[in-house]
């Protein structure tokens, strides 16, 4: 998030005198000076952008550590028309090719194991050995089976997969990538059946209605004897959505294996035997969830990409249950696309393809999903576990060791674009923003939907004080994904700084930011400062500081503004006689800050002599 840097001061009202109630009441001249603080113009804290700064960190992955780096940054609106010209998708859905000849299947065959070797021997010409074992070990941990509650696993000789390299049109319908999608690892092996189209959804459901609400029984019954009816959460990137891994769920886990065994394997051998021929690795789950989108327990996930080979997400609830939400694949169309999905349908898919759950608005939407790899030394996806390892190396910083990987990963797959968008972070965090903003872009270049680049962009743009370009990409960030409300956040804040006075745009801007993120504690406490500096409006103004504080109650920026609103609107309470709404006013900024002496001394001061007041009022109308 932006770097938040100001001072709160309470408004020159000096030695102000009021006389009420036969009390004096001197209003200090207060200041609350946090550290390495600005002073605001109007008196209040704005969280500004600050040049110096990072405007936004690493995000992950919901299901491992660091496949997903949600980092946003790029360069003018010419390359975006010229990529999305060169990316355009031929087809949004193509059915399936027509069966294949018997000399085409043998064909096919051998250029499969063709593609193995060249890409064994590829990856050894490039990484050193070292560097091939961490990557190794990294899968060997990923995919380890070590309790009971791990997922079933199936010897891949066993699978009957299919070995004339087709697929029945009957049982899939198959959805075309755009052009210029690249997979991080086994690019070819995926597409050796399915060609572009790498989304493929079962035409009939692959579960009952019975079924599918099995499911969901038991998943809320184990919420209802473990937390009286409440689910817990899981993280996705900057949201959380309510939702269990699915190993967590006894009876669904005994079930979920068996799905494994007699339905899902056999249907991902189908689909991508390219990978999975003469190998003697088993398939296995690395991790499964079940999730439960809400209007309010989680409606939606960032688009990500997921930390595996293969995926599948399985509908459990009847489309008319809800409204909105739907599984968004940024590649398909022009602008991406929501795919239809029936009660017990499936998509299966490559991992590595970015997507997002979206907004649920109405009703309740459950869904499975899963997450497959091959075990053992076969199935090590390289420049994926490059990845996680460079974005570790973010973490623990350093950005050396990050650039290190990067460039073996770019060796090995110069077309994953997303290695790009780390790329611009390390370079971020190495101080050499003109050399970031030339790596998102790149990624931008390469991927013209990619409203993460286009972002990153703008957020770059704003560390080089070029703020009229990084307004452009910022909206071509919205236009992209407009359920992305940090991009609206960001704009309101150019708006801001356009401006000595925060202007009207800048509130509308707010107030579409918290339309799609509701829990977006800088928009609340950003739109409080334009209710107190332009609108005069100080009940307003700390209503908006209330809900932040309600969902961040440390928040730094929320407190000291609320307590110089408190204190304000305390005053302005006092000065109209409405002397019990001053006295609650200055409670609370007292509940923040209880060591505020004056404002303390003039609370009971007063509350003294309000006291007093009532009683000889009640006496008065006693006696009479």
């Amino acid at each position: 998030m932006s770097c938040r840097m100001s001072t709160l001061i309470y408004r020159g009202l000096g030695w102000l005198m009021v006389k009420h109630l036969f009390l004096t009441i001197i209003i200090y001249s207060t200041t609350y000076q946090p550290a390495n603080a600005k002073t605001s113009g109007m008196g209040h804290v704005r969280i500004n952008l600050n040049p110096g700064a990072k405007v936004f960190g690493v995000r992950y992955d919901r299901h491992q550590s660091s496949t997903l780096v949600r980092m946003r940054g790029g360069e003018s609106s010419q390359v975006l028309e010229t990529d999305l010209t060169s990316t355009e998708a031929t087809s949004e859905s193509s059915p399936m090719s027509s069966p294949r000849s018997a000399d085409d299947r043998a064909i096919t065959s051998k250029r499969i194991r063709s593609n193995r070797t060249k890409r064994q021997s590829h990856i050894e010409n490039i990484l050193p050995m070292k560097e091939i074992q961490e990557n190794q070990k990294a899968h060997l941990i990923e995919t380890r089976s070590d309790d009971d509650t791990s997922y079933y696993r199936q010897a891949i000789q066993s699978l009957p997969y299919n070995s004339n390299t087709t697929i029945e049109n009957s049982f899939y319908r198959g959805y075309n990538v755009c052009n210029g999608t690249h997979l991080p690892d086994f690019d070819t092996e995926l597409r050796s059946v399915v060609g572009d189209d790498l989304i493929q959804i079962t035409n009939d459901p692959i579960l009952s209605n019975e079924e599918c609400q099995s499911i969901i029984d038991s998943a809320e019954d184990h919420f209802y004897r473990t937390n009286n009816g409440k689910w817990s959460t899981l993280p996705s990137g900057r949201y959380e959505v309510a939702g269990s891994w699915i190993k967590d769920i006894p009876t669904l886990h005994d079930f979920f294996n068996k799905l494994l065994k007699e339905r899902f394997y056999p249907a991902l051998s189908s689909l991508f035997p390219g990978i999975l021929q003469n190998s003697d690795d088993e398939l296995c789950v690395q991790s499964s969830y079940i999730f439960k989108y809400t209007p309010t327990s989680g409606s939606k996930t960032d688009i990500h990409t997921d930390s595996s080979l293969l995926s599948f997400t399985l509908l459990l609830s009847p489309p008319e249950d809800f409204k909105g939400g739907g599984t968004y694949f940024e590649c398909l169309g022009k602008k991406g696309q929501v795919l239809d999905m029936k009660r017990g349908d499936v998509t299966f898919r490559p991992a590595g393809l970015r997507h997002a759950g979206y907004p649920v608005t109405e009703g309740v939407r459950y869904v499975i999903g899963g997450f497959v790899t091959m075990s053992g030394k076969g199935g090590c996806e390289h420049v994926r576990q490059l990845l996680n390892r460079a974005n570790s190396a973010l973490l623990q910083k350093d950005p050396q060791q990050c650039q290190a990987l990067l460039k073996l990963a770019l060796k090995l797959n110069p077309r994953y674009w997303d290695l790009y968008m780390t790329q611009g972070q390390c370079l971020r965090e190495l101080g050499d923003l003109e050399g970031a903003l030339r790596s998102y872009q790149q990624a931008f270049m390469g991927n013209g939907r990619n409203s993460d680049a286009a972002f990153m962009v703008g957020s770059v743009n704003v560390e080089l004080k070029r703020d009229d370009e990084a307004w452009d990409w910022f909206e071509i960030a919205r236009d992209l994904n407009p359920h992305d409300g940090e991009a609206y956040y960001r704009m309101a804040l150019l708006a801001s700084r356009k401006s000595l006075q925060p202007s009207t745009i800048e509130k509308t801007l707010l107030q579409k930011c918290l339309e799609l993120d509701p829990k977006h504690v800088d928009a609340h406490t950003n739109l409080g400062v334009y209710y107190g500096e332009v609108e005069q409006n100080t009940k307003q103004e700390v209503a908006c500081y209330e809900r932040a504080l309600d969902i961040e109650p440390t928040n730094a920026d929320a407190e000291q503004n609320a307590k110089a609103a408190y204190y304000q609107l305390g005053v302005a309470m006092y000065k109209t006689q409405h002397f019990e709404e001053c006295l609650e006013a200055w409670k609370r900024l007292l509940e923040l800050d209880p060591h505020e002496e004056k404002v303390k001394q003039m609370y009971h001061a007063l509350n003294d002599k309000w006291k007093e007041r009532k009683r000889q009022m009640e006496g008065g109308s006693g006696n009479s």
